[in-house]
């Protein structure tokens, strides 16, 4: 006789079936049968991943070319809300312009001027001084590494730690790699959107401030957003006063909440002149790893060891029952024309 499922009628939080399968992935899809069998689409998931490594190894098969954690039902609209909370870029990619990965594509880089009425046997005006050229987005990977021990992944209560964790992982890197001035471009992966832009120096008067930042803006602004941490956007609402209409909108344009960005950072950027490619998240794990305990690692597959080591302690995830967690996706953007991208950084912002 067949067991009988029960199946909880109280509404699972949102990205439940994700949380659930980075609770399962150290166990197998037969711990997610049994665990979570009113949500039959992680066990699935896992039974999938399987199958993926295999035929990995098939000539012609790669792991790209099957189903990813967006396709399996993992990653869904609200799971991609909640990295918005997290991730700049993910936040701003309905303003932007979406592009296939690795692939030139024309691009207008100036509408130039012209044209007139179109009167009866007169000549049709051309614009003058439109320029086309190609863009490419490179597949460049963002990502991270993130721990647990086992007698975490074993609570009870800890989806949503889970969540959470893995969320906020991805989101500090995507946020730091999009916003921070310093960030230049290296290897496959783009600069930020701000690295080179124009700064404005902060002079202590919010208004004038951002007054000069729309003023260095060169293109059309239709998609003009301010970006910054919550915290900040309340600094400047203090100096501002009514003026802000902060948190929604701020002299009259939106304001994106960035929480990971840089510290007193305040972009102003035209994201219809931003493009960018996305893939949706990827997890994979290791029980039995040593990582180096750093955001700077020194060794390399490709280059060995460096001449000179940097002193870096190894943890082994297998002596402190331990489980890591690699999230990443492939990720990168490009601004289109000069002049779409505007900064400062305010004084008195708390680190």
């Amino acid at each position: 006789m067949t067991q009988p499922v029960r199946i909880s009628l109280v509404p699972l939080p949102p990205g439940s079936n994700f949380a659930r399968l980075l609770k399962a992935l150290p166990h197998g899809p037969e711990y997610a049968a049994a665990q979570f069998a009113d949500t039959p689409i992680v066990a699935h998931a896992l039974n999938a991943r399987i199958t993926r490594t295999n035929k990995a190894a098939v000539a012609g098969m790669t792991t790209t070319n099957q189903s990813d954690l967006a396709d399996l039902g993992i990653i869904d609209s609200s799971l991609s809300l909640m990295l918005g909370g997290e991730s700049a870029p993910q936040a701003c990619f309905s303003r932007m312009q979406e592009r296939p990965f690795a692939i030139q594509i024309p691009r207008q880089t100036d509408a130039g001027v012209g044209g007139g009425r179109l009167d009866e046997g007169a000549p049709v005006p051309v614009v003058k001084g439109g320029l086309f050229d190609t863009m490419e987005i490179p597949q460049s990977r963002v990502g991270s590494i993130f721990c647990v021990t086992q007698d975490v992944l074993r609570r009870k209560g800890n989806e949503a730690v889970l969540r959470n964790a893995a969320l906020a992982a991805q989101g500090r890197v995507e946020t730091r790699l999009f916003l921070d001035p310093s960030v230049a471009a290296a290897g496959l992966g783009a600069a930020s959107i701000t690295h080179g832009q124009t700064e404005i120096p902060w002079d202590g008067d919010a208004a004038h401030t951002l007054g000069l930042m729309l003023s260095s803006i060169q293109t059309q602004g239709t998609r003009l957003v301010w970006i910054g941490r919550p915290i900040d956007f309340a600094i400047l609402a203090a100096r501002l006063g009514g003026a802000a209409s902060l948190p929604a909108t701020m002299l009259g344009l939106p304001a994106i909440a960035a929480p990971n960005a840089p510290a007193g950072l305040i972009v102003l950027a035209d994201l219809g002149e931003i493009a960018f490619a996305a893939s949706t998240l990827e997890v994979d794990i290791s029980e039995q790893a040593s990582i180096q305990m750093t955001d700077t690692p020194t060794n390399s597959p490709a280059a060995g060891s460096p001449e000179a080591p940097v002193a870096t302690t190894l943890v082994s995830l297998f002596q402190t029952n331990s489980v890591g967690y690699l999230i990443w996706r492939f990720l990168n953007w490009e601004v289109i024309r000069s002049g779409a991208v505007a900064y400062s950084i305010i004084s008195g912002s708390p680190a």
